[in-house]
């Protein structure tokens, strides 16, 4: 049946990346215990970067693995890719705030 209904399109917005995020980040890097998926800390740091959404199929930034589990076709194999690439820009920042040796 037709409808006269339109999708609502929303703006994306990008990741902000702030010292509490790179802090917590950096505190999940270290403990690897603590970065397990489905955690509260790895909740905290999806819900500060947006990333809920990827957080709820089992992706999360903290994620070390060179390729996704997933295979091409299911949704959490694109989450796994946009968490791969906000993982890829908070380790620049993190390059950045280090001083250089």
């Amino acid at each position: 049946m037709p409808t006269n209904r339109t999708p609502i399109e929303r703006p994306r917005q990008r990741q902000l990346i702030t010292a509490e995020v790179i802090t917590l980040f950096l505190e999940l890097e270290q403990s690897p215990r603590r970065a397990k998926p489905f955690t509260e800390d790895t909740r905290k740091l999806a819900r500060l970067l947006g990333l809920v959404p990827q957080w709820w199929t089992g992706n999360h930034v903290n994620d070390r693995s060179d390729k996704p589990i997933y295979p091409e076709g299911y949704v959490a194999h694109v989450d796994w890719l946009h968490c791969r690439a906000v993982r890829e820009q908070l380790l620049e920042a993190v390059a950045k705030m280090q001083p250089a040796k």
